[in-house]
C-alpha cells in the first residue's frame, strides 16, 4: 500500500515538474529549510542527506526523488506544497549535498551515482516514512 502511494506522488510530482513554468535549478536552500534536512544511513550503513516536511502524524507519506539538478530549492518546494497538503514528504539526496544548474556538471553527478546505492537509499527512506503505521 505505501509503495503505491509513493509510486503515484513520484508520478504526481512527475508530472508536476513536466508542467511548472519556471525552473529554480541550483538555487541553494535558505537558512530556514536547513532545519528540515536530516541525516539518514543504509541498512549497509551509507549516510544521506534527506528533506522533510509534513506532519509527523500524517497517515501518508510521499518519496521524492531529485532531477539531475539535485536536491535544490525547486525539490523543497514540492516537498513543502506536498506536505501542506497533508502528507509526509521526504526528498532524498542522491548527490551528498551538490546542486548544480550546469548541464555538464548535472550529467556527471547523475553517472555518479551507484543504482544499488540509490536502491538503498530509497529503502532507508521508505523505512523512515512507514514510520507510526503509514
Amino acid at each position: 500500500m505505501l509503495h503505491t502511494q509513493i509510486l503515484k506522488g513520484i508520478t504526481l510530482y512527475l508530472a508536476c515538474l513536466l508542467f511548472a513554468q519556471s525552473v529554480s535549478a541550483g538555487q541553494s536552500s535558505s537558512s530556514a529549510d536547513k532545519a528540515n534536512y536530516m541525516q539518514l544511513q543504509t541498512a549497509s550503513n551509507l549516510s544521506f542527506a534527506a528533506y522533510v516536511a509534513g506532519p509527523q502524524n500524517a497517515k501518508q507519506a510521499i518519496l521524492l526523488i531529485h532531477g539531475w539538478w539535485g536536491l535544490n530549492r525547486e525539490v523543497e518546494t514540492w516537498a513543502n506544497e506536498f506536505a501542506v497538503a497533508g502528507y509526509r514528504v521526504m526528498a532524498v539526496d542522491l548527490y551528498n549535498k551538490q546542486v548544480t544548474s550546469i548541464p555538464a556538471t548535472a550529467k556527471k553527478l547523475m553517472l555518479a551515482v551507484k543504482q544499488s546505492d540509490a536502491d538503498e537509499i530509497y529503502a532507508a527512506a521508505i523505512k523512515e516514512l512507514s514510520a507510526n503505521g503509514r
